[in-house]
Order: C-alpha cells, then structure tokens, then sequence
C-alpha cells in the first residue's frame, strides 16, 4: 500500500482502484395482482387507439414493405485506392465553373442518375420535432456501436455524423465541448453566399478512428425565413461532393421545423424516428409525419427504416398498452421497432463522452439495441 493509500484510507476516502465494485441493479419488482387487474381508462383507452392510428398511418410514407435483412454489403474503396478520383479543392476562380458542375449533377440526380459513390452512401437522420427523447443520445451510441464492428472487422470504413441542431450536443458529444468557429461549421452552409471551399475544412476527426464529425453552431439558427427557400438542399448538395469519403452519414437533427430539420430531410435517404409514450409526443406525431410526407414529395428517396421507443416504463401498464398497440400497426407496414431500455447506465455514459464502449457487460438488453441500430443501419438497402 502506498503512502497516498494509506493517507487515505485512514480518512476513510480508499482510492477508486481499490473499492469493490457497484452492486448489480435491482430487478424491476413485479406488478401485484391488483395493479395488474386495473384497467385502463376511457381516456387511457383512447389514447391507446391514438398511438395505433398513427402507427397504421406510417405505412403509407413508407415506398414498399422493409424487410430486416442481414448484414450484407460491399466495403468502400480505401481511399489509398481512389487517388485518381479524388476531388481537388475548389479555388475561389473556379466557382462559376463549380456551380455549373453542380447545376448538371443536379439535373443527373433528377433524372433519377447517381454517382457510384453517392449510390453506395447511405445517409440516416434520427429525426423527430420533439426534444427529450434521445435524438443525439441515439445518433452517437449508433455511431459508436458501428465504430466498434468496423474497428473488431479491421475494416477501413468511415462514417460522418452531420449535428445540424444549433444546441449542439453531438457535436460536444464528439469533440468534448470544443469550440467551433461558426465559419468551420455548419453553418458555413446556411450562409445565402453558396460554401465553395474544399470539404474537408469543415469536417473534424474525432477521437473514434472511424467517426468524423460536421459539426453545429449556435448561429446556424439565426439564418433569415425568407432565405431559406434557397438554401434547403445545402446540406445534400455538400454531402454529394464528400460521398466519396464516407459510408454512412448520420445526421442528428434539432426538435423544430428549422432550416437545419429542412437540409437533414432533403439530403437523408432515411429516417429513424425516436419516440416515447407521452402526450406531448403523441400530440407532435401527427406535425411531424405531415412534415416528412412533404418532404418525401421533394426527396422521393425518404422513407422511414425505424421507430426507436425511448424511456418506456413496462411497470406502467399504459405504456406497455402503447408499446403493443404501435408494434402491432408498425408490423403491418413492415417497420422495425426497437425499444431502448429505461437505463441510468447510459445517461451516465453519454454525460462522460462515452458511447457503448462505456456500457458494462450487465447492460446486456442496452448493448443488444444498439448493436441491432447498428448492424440494420448498415444492412439498409435503396
């Protein structure tokens, strides 16, 4: 024992290497007979049969039927291999030419054509116009799951998640809190002066070998209504010219129907919608399934590959009434949903920068749904 362990043993403070460690949570105790036996009421009853029409409604956003696949997919060229396709960066003479490249790409797109490397690019907004439910939370313990398969496979993949909320979360998720010049962000792609520079000056490594970030700034909130007409496909267009460098992009997206929101739903190939069993939630569902039926006329790509149910209480026998009425209707529609445990375990690991790498071996049930988002995120298929 060292002279520091013994200092502080004798006042009782026993260095954190020694102590033993926590005690295994509680398992939830079970419902008696007699709360078991309550039934619901009207008003409960009623707005479980809310929750179940708008389940059945999501069907009809989605193309065709999702099937679960297994994971299957070719990796990306290793960028030691694409030096001949690399992109220079763009010289400030050569916008004019630069817009009118972009201006034939577009027209390509339109025309229903995309570049191999873009078609290879799966890009997922974890989307939804209500805070609290574990929007960012999602997005990088998804992020961080996916990390851990390409780094355990030795695979040379990379993905890019775009934080496109002003509060910017993600982005202190990633880079601890980092300042962002509002210039190196963002919101250098809301500006009304189109962002002609080389991509990569807005794009950040982060600590995860295979994670790099777009990151937020608080500025990007304060772009004029009558500007943003113009500037609701930034976000694709930018993502088009990067498409080469990364595999999957992940967009975590703010709680209102922004110009960010705009961008995120224009340039995302999916949607994972996190919900939980709240009125407030069930209030906003309908504003936000209109929203992405909107959108989806714009970006017939858009479709919703999963529902994400986040702080369910089972105890409640509500909840569970929830829980069953939209996996039932979700079902129908061949939409998978996940439920994310009710876990103190990973508030506590996303307060210390940590993804699943932080979650102990005993979050079983919250290491299997994050490895599931993972894997199925992958498996996406056009």
């Amino acid at each position: 024992m060292t002279i520091l362990d013994s200092i502080l043993k004798s006042i009782g403070l026993m260095r954190i290497r020694n102590l033993p460690p926590p005690p295994a949570p509680l398992p939830p105790q079970p419902l008696s007979e007699a709360e078991e036996e309550i039934p619901l009421s009207d008003e409960e009853r009623e707005e479980v049969e809310q929750w179940a029409g708008w389940a059945a409604q999501m069907g009809d956003i989605v193309p065709q039927r999702l099937e679960v696949v297994e994971f299957d997919y070719e990796p990306s060229v290793p960028a030691a291999d694409k030096a001949t396709g690399a992109e220079e960066p763009v010289a400030a003479e050569d916008v004019p030419a630069q817009a009118e490249a972009a201006a034939d790409e577009k027209s390509a797109a339109d025309s229903g054509t995309r570049s191999a490397a873009r078609a290879a690019q799966k890009r997922v907004a974890v989307s939804m116009l209500k805070g609290g439910v574990g929007k960012t939370t999602i997005t990088c313990f998804i992020a961080t799951a996916i990390q851990k398969i390409w780094d355990e496979e030795d695979r040379g993949e990379r993905l890019l998640v775009v934080d496109t909320d002003p509060q910017g979360s993600a982005t202190d998720f990633f880079l601890r809190a980092e300042d962002v010049p509002a210039e190196l962000s963002l919101r250098a792609l809301l500006d009304p002066q189109p962002y002609a520079g080389n991509p990569e000056l807005l794009i950040r490594s982060t600590r995860y070998a295979h994670v790099d970030i777009l990151p937020a700034h608080p500025s990007a909130a304060d772009v004029l209504p009558a500007a943003e007409g113009a500037l609701e496909d930034r976000l694709a267009r930018f993502l088009d010219r990067a498409a080469r460098e990364y595999r999957l992009v992940l967009i975590d997206t703010p709680p209102s129907a922004t110009l960010a929101l705009k961008n995120a739903l224009l340039a995302a190939d999916d949607v994972l919608l996190p919900i939980d069993p709240s009125r407030q939630c069930l209030k906003t569902l309908p504003h936000f399934s209109a929203t992405l039926a909107e959108y989806k006329h714009r970006n017939p790509r858009l479709r919703i590959c999963g529902v994400i149910f986040s702080r369910c209480d089972r105890r409640q026998r509500l909840d569970r009434e929830i829980l069953a009425a939209v996996t039932e209707q979700l079902a129908k529609s061949g939409i998978p949903l996940y439920e994310v445990p009710r876990r103190a375990a990973i508030a506590d690991c996303y307060n210390r920068f940590l993804g699943v790498e932080g979650l102990e071996a005993r979050e079983k049930e919250a290491l299997t749904v994050f490895g599931d988002l993972a894997w199925q995120t992958l498996s996406l298929r056009d």
